[in-house]
């Protein structure tokens, strides 16, 4: 590497100071600088500071117990009065004031700013008058402008009237509540009575429950009102104000006058314009202010770069930067009483340089001390153009370059280069924050500035674009996988939510990869943060967002329009298309009632109705009157005595067979749940059973209430397919009760009355489970409330 030659002669510092600010700000070295010629001189100027002086008569208001005369003051004769006194000593203290101001600028260690505008001779003499004061006549005392002197006062609580309104509690109006009836106006007691009523007991036989009833004479109460004896309308006297709504002021006990609060009830105060003396007057005298105005006298021959560092810096500034400031004259003429002059030498340097970088000469300027420019003649905005044009020309050749192109190196290279210069990085530091005014102005112009902002901009745009180009297929088969997928498990509406949410993630990772190129192109995280900020507030990543996005959503759109509502591999039974039937809202509702009525144990009413609906082609009654035939449930006594196979498990199968089969055409719960049941009952392998029990479940979690009540009691009682679980009996019948079943609710408040498959009993959550389940009509809960304990 070869060696850095340090600068000697005229401008060597203003030189070295270009040398350190193209190393810093471009990708020239300093040996590639050269100074072809230099100057550094002193430029002689002239301060001058005027300094007017002004008399000004000042007075003031004075009485006897403040104002105390000094041996100078005089007192004045009160025909002539105090101004002409005053007046007669201006030219005197003006004459005084100059003498002494030109004396202290000739010290030598008085700088030229040191005296500012303001009063520069305060006053020496003060001319005075007192006289007898006329509000108070020379007494010092006045009468009480409250009271007039009669040391009373109206009371400002009662306004004089001398009572005010009853505060008692409850009071309004002179009247308060009855104690006795608490102001209702009448009491209330209890009285007994008795009544016969009918009493439901449900009866488990032959496998059933059976409903039957008693009477029972039983005692109840209710309550009586009574009027009040003691109060009208629940209304009595208040006992403060007998009845008169108003009492006696405790502030002036009824007199109505209080000692007056301004005087103390003395009836005079102290006489404000005298303070007590008894004498006021005025006072005059002069002060002598000074007015300062600093300038700069030029010489006619001065240097156009002199004269523009004067208008531009003025007197002070080019005081504070100046080589030297020394005082040559003070000149207060006698003739010219209220002024003085003083004269400064200033002397200024200036650099002048000559500098060649890459072939072009540099006509330099620099002056004071420290060293500041005044011109650097563009030529490090020169040095930075280059890698600036190349950014351009890869802008121009990318603007139209069709979908398929997608080189984001051949824009993130040049952004690069133009983001190492220092320079540029302030630039770009500017763009990024959107600060339209460049605090760099002075090293590059604000046209310069632009051309950066535009180009920056440019690129973001085209690289978002050009990136979105290259990895919008990713998103594209992320989502058809995950659609898919989700469809083989579930429906194709969750697939379709699936896919969905699986763009916004590719979307989110296509930001995170942006982040990381221009993080590298930018030189920072923070850079990379504040441009995709900018890009995003000025609507440059919209088309590089859709290119993620729209191809997704229309291959997922057609996914859904294309694939079956549900997947091969899902919970779901699909139905026929051959063989589904439409159901309409009122073949819904009236399956609806009916299970409503099994809901509450009324199963022979539920399984007619059933029945019926089914015969007659109500596709929503096959899957439950299945469930029904299949439990064996809702036969009389009358139809067991006559159907000796009722009770066998075989025989109900192969009754319910036929509608469970139309019910799984229908994609039926009940269908499904039913078949579920037929399986755990038969099947002869511990996997029959196991297959059996995750069916059920499976109803159970798509809310199937009878396949819940089923595993509740499966678990309670336990069978020889079902091992007894009293945990797991208790969450199905929790879960059931959350569904408003009437008989799991019941047999949950049993579990929570016995404290089965739980810490300890707990009655009085059974009691509000049964009062639930009454309030749906179950007779057990009805028994149950009214008893106070389980049937």
């Amino acid at each position: 590497m070869a060696a850095v030659i340090t600068p000697a002669g005229p401008g060597a510092e203003a030189f070295e100071m270009v040398r350190t600010l193209v190393r810093d700000k471009t990708r020239f070295e300093p040996e590639d600088l050269l100074q072809t010629s230099g100057e550094d001189v002193q430029s002689a100027l002239v301060l001058s500071a005027s300094y007017a002086l002004d008399a000004e008569l000042k007075t003031a208001d004075i009485n006897g117990a403040h104002f105390h005369a000094r041996s100078q003051d005089v007192r004045s004769d009160p025909a002539t009065g105090v101004v002409p006194g005053a007046f007669a000593d201006a030219n005197d203290r003006v004459r005084i004031a100059q003498a002494t101001l030109a004396r202290q600028l000739a010290q030598a260690d008085t700088a030229y700013n040191t005296i500012g505008n303001g009063i520069y001779l305060p006053a020496a003499r003060r001319h005075w008058l007192l006289n007898t004061c006329a509000p108070c006549h020379g007494r010092g005392r006045v009468k009480c402008y409250t009271c007039h002197g009669s040391c009373n006062e109206t009371c400002y609580e009662c306004s004089g009237v001398g009572d005010v309104r009853c505060t008692a509690y409850g009071c309004y109006g002179g009247k308060t509540d009855c104690s006795y009836c608490n102001g209702r106006g009448h009491t209330t007691r209890s009285e007994s009575y008795g009544e016969t009523v009918n009493v439901a007991t449900s009866v488990y036989r032959d496998g059933q429950y059976h409903t039957e009833y008693h009477t029972e004479y039983q005692t109840k109460y209710r309550q009586v009102q009574d009027p009040c004896y003691s109060c009208s309308f629940g209304k009595v006297n208040c006992s403060t104000c007998r009845g008169t709504s108003r009492v006696s002021c405790s502030r002036c006990i009824g007199s109505g006058q209080i000692t007056c609060r301004t005087c103390s009830g003395k009836g005079k105060l102290i006489c404000s314009p005298c303070a007590g003396s008894g004498e006021a007057g005025v006072a005059a005298w002069i002060d002598v202010n000074v007015t300062v105005a600093h300038a700069l006298a030029l010489p006619a021959d001065v240097p156009d770069d002199v004269r523009r560092i004067a208008d531009a810096a003025g007197p002070h500034g080019l005081a504070a930067i100046s080589d030297s400031l020394a005082l040559t004259q003070v000149n207060a003429s006698p003739v010219h009483a209220s002024s003085v002059q003083a004269d400064y030498a200033l002397l200024l340097r200036m650099v002048r340089l000559s500098v060649a970088c890459n072939q072009t000469d540099y006509k330099l300027v620099a002056f004071g001390r420290p060293l500041d420019w005044l011109t650097l003649d563009d030529i490090v905005e020169d040095l930075l153009r280059q890698d600036l044009r190349a950014l351009e020309q890869v802008l121009t050749q990318v603007a139209d370059d069709g979908l398929l192109s997608s080189d984001v190196r051949a824009l993130l290279e040049p952004l690069q280069a133009v983001a190492a210069s220092e320079m540029n990085a302030d630039v770009i530091e500017s763009v990024l924050d959107g600060d339209a005014e460049q605090a760099h102005a002075v090293v590059v112009s604000a046209d310069y500035a632009q051309a950066v902002r535009t180009a920056v901009l440019g690129a973001l745009r085209h690289v978002y674009t050009r990136q979105a180009k290259r990895s919008w297929w990713q998103g594209a088969i992320a989502a058809l996988v995950t659609d898919v997928s989700a469809w083989l498990y579930w429906t194709s509406a969750i697939g379709v939510l699936a896919g969905v949410a699986v763009t916004g993630i590719s979307l989110v990772l296509f930001r995170r990869r942006m982040r990381q190129l221009l993080t590298q192109a930018l030189g920072g995280a923070n850079q990379a943060d504040r441009a995709i900020q900018l890009a995003t507030r000025q609507q440059r990543t919209r088309r590089a967002d859709a290119l993620i996005l729209l191809p997704a959503w229309a291959l997922l759109a057609g996914l859904y329009a294309v694939l079956p509502t549900y997947g091969v591999l899902s919970g779901h039974v699909a139905p026929s298309a051959a063989a589904a039937t439409t159901i309409t809202a009122k073949q819904r509702a009236d399956v609806d009632a009916a299970l409503r009525r099994y809901a509450i144990n009324d199963k022979t009413a539920a399984r007619q109705a059933l029945e019926k609906l089914a015969a007659a082609g109500n596709a929503a009654a096959y899957g439950p009157y299945g469930w029904i035939l299949l439990q064996g449930e809702g036969l009389t006594p009358r139809e067991q005595q006559a159907d000796g196979n009722a009770t066998n498990a075989q025989a109900r199968l192969l009754r319910a067979k036929p509608w469970i089969d139309k019910g799984l055409t229908q994609g039926d719960l009940w269908a499904k749940a039913a078949q579920a049941v037929s399986l755990l009952n038969t099947g002869n392998t511990q996997a029959d059973r196991e297959k059996a029990l995750a069916q059920l479940e499976s109803c159970a979690a798509l809310g199937h209430g009878a396949s819940m009540h089923y595993l509740a009691e499966a678990y309670l009682q336990g069978t020889t397919q079902v091992t007894r679980n009293i945990a797991l009996a208790r969450k199905w019948y929790g879960q059931a009760a959350e569904l408003n079943q009437p008989a799991d609710l019941y047999q949950l408040g049993v579990l929570e009355w016995q404290g089965a498959g739980g810490s300890r009993p707990d009655h009085a959550k059974a009691m509000s489970l049964w009062r639930r389940a009454a309030a749906l009509g179950l007779p057990e809960a009805i028994r149950a409330v009214s008893t106070g304990k389980p049937v």
